[in-house]
């Protein structure tokens, strides 16, 4: 994690790193992308921020400020929308297939706003590791 106090001018950095971030997660979750296709699913990567403070969560990109989140998301979907699946135990529980990583944040601190960038490659690759449960479900879920 590279932390450093947040100015304007650090703006750039903040959104080159999470570009970056999400061309190394695409690239590791590009490998099961024709596995995926065999069922008719997709998966997107994208990424989405939110603000822990306001509560608030966009596919769009969000001022930053205290409370400023970004995360690398990943979705199967199929036909346009995000998978669901019955909990394994038998339970009335949907989950999603939507997988997410913190990329960067921001908080404030003794009066200062800090910068937070995560970009830990044992993450990255630990998504596989999410992904790959996800895929030994999909076969058994109708069209």
């Amino acid at each position: 994690m590279i932390r450093f106090i947040y100015t304007a001018e650090k703006k750039q950095t903040i959104i080159e790193h999470e570009e970056e971030m999400l061309k190394k997660y695409s690239e590791v979750v590009d490998v099961y992308a024709a596995a995926f296709a065999q069922y008719n699913c997709i998966l997107k990567v994208e990424l989405g921020w939110s603000n822990f403070l306001k509560k608030y969560n966009t596919e769009n990109r969000l001022p930053i400020e205290n409370g400023y989140e970004c995360y690398v998301c990943c979705n199967i979907e199929r036909n346009g929308r995000v998978i669901c699946y019955e909990a394994p135990d038998g339970e009335e529980v949907y989950y999603e297939m939507f997988l997410s990583r913190l990329v960067s944040s921001i908080s404030k601190s003794l009066f200062r706003m800090k910068a937070y960038l995560y970009e830990d490659s044992e993450e990255i690759y630990g998504i596989i590791d999410e992904i790959e449960p996800l895929l030994e479900i999909v076969p058994s879920l109708p069209y």
